[in-house]
């Protein structure tokens, strides 16, 4: 969980300094936004796939479903701050 929170924070401040060499602090809400929402899909296609493999399927083994609910718990991790940001933009800019 540490990986997904320390990836979405290095992400953000990335998106942070593109806002800032531009000038423009739109820009956190134009590309933090649509991130935290891909990311947010992403986990969910990630755990969808879990499930569907727990129920059939030749290549199902608990440690591929533990390994999928790992990645989904980074990917919503790593949105979070995208998230955060994008909804501080709306509310102060």
């Amino acid at each position: 969980m540490k990986t997904g929170l320390i990836s979405g924070i290095i992400s953000l401040i990335i998106v942070i300094i593109i806002s800032i060499t531009a000038g423009n602090w739109q820009y956190i809400y134009y590309i933090s936004g649509p991130l935290g929402i891909l990311l947010t899909a992403i986990a969910l296609v990630t755990l969808l796939d879990a499930f569907r493999f727990e129920t059939r399927g030749p290549y199902f083994t608990p440690v591929r479903q533990r390994e999928d609910t790992e990645w989904m718990k980074r990917f919503i991790i790593a949105a979070v701050p995208h998230l955060v940001a994008s909804c501080i933009c709306i509310l102060f800019l």
